[in-house]
């Protein structure tokens, strides 16, 4: 195999395994995401059935202090609208008045059984939204998306190092299978011994580049991943450490066996 065609295999691999994780966290994070319109599809129903037997808006919410925080609160509030957009109801709040929404996030309810958007108010505040139709009035119920965000962004985490730990697996596989399928295999050398930038062996197979790239990719990834996934950060520092030096040996052991056969 040469140098370049195996490069342009692994490559492809690499970039291959990428297009299907990402495919994979996609589906994943919409499925999240239209999951996120439950309870609000059942309540706004709920509510646009009442106003079609005839309760009046101001009747449908009578509980006394039950108004939501839309703000702080992660539960799911209701707000009845009438044709024009204007809120007449509802039982919760955005800076201490019932919210408002833009006409189509309701006018797109019309002749479907409901409607729904991401509904983003202000700043950092983002709503899983459901509009129904009843009548004269539209009806919509919301809730925070925080915690799905969250659920969305450790999906995507989760999938970048399935990614990465696939790839170190493809890159194993097409390693093994270009130095048997080498018909120097037994002479072929990956280094020089002359240093580079003064220290070191100089790649000068694929072979040898590809260790001198993955390696410390790897080590760096595996740092990323134990700072940004780890429940227990004071464990950390002694799991990078463990996981660096099995990842060095194994790479020491390699260069050992290439050295021993004439390879460096």
């Amino acid at each position: 195999m040469s140098k370049y065609k195996g490069m342009l295999i692994w490559l492809g691999g690499i970039v291959m395994l990428g297009a299907l994780w990402g495919g994979v966290y996609l589906t994943q994070q919409q499925i999240q995401r239209r999951e996120a319109n439950n309870p609000q599809v059942q309540l706004a129903e709920d509510v646009a059935a009442k106003l079609n037997n005839g309760t009046t808006p101001g009747a449908v919410f009578t509980t006394p202090g039950t108004t939501i925080d839309a703000t702080h609160s992660l539960a799911p509030f209701t707000v009845i609208y009438d044709k024009n957009g204007n809120p007449l109801a509802g039982s919760g709040m955005l800076d201490n008045v019932l919210p408002t929404v833009p006409m189509g996030v309701l006018t797109e309810a019309n002749g479907v059984d409901y409607n729904f958007v991401t509904w983003q108010p202000e700043g950092n505040l983002r709503f899983a939204a459901v509009t129904v139709q009843a009548g004269n009035y539209y009806v919509m119920s919301a809730r925070s998306l925080v915690e799905v965000e969250k659920l969305e962004s450790q999906t995507l985490k989760l999938a970048v190092i399935a990614w990465y730990f696939t790839a170190i697996v493809w890159t194993i596989v097409v390693t093994i299978v270009a130095l048997f399928s080498e018909k120097d295999f037994a002479t072929k050398k990956w280094f020089t011994t002359k240093r580079l930038f003064g220290n070191g062996w100089r790649p000068i197979s694929w072979e040898g580049w590809l260790i001198a790239l993955v390696v410390p990719a790897a080590i760096v990834f595996n740092l990323l991943r134990l700072v940004l996934l780890s429940r227990r950060p004071e464990r950390s520092g002694p799991e990078f450490l463990i996981e660096t030096t099995v990842i060095l040996i194994l790479v020491g052991g390699l260069m050992w066996l290439v050295r021993r056969r004439g390879g460096v």
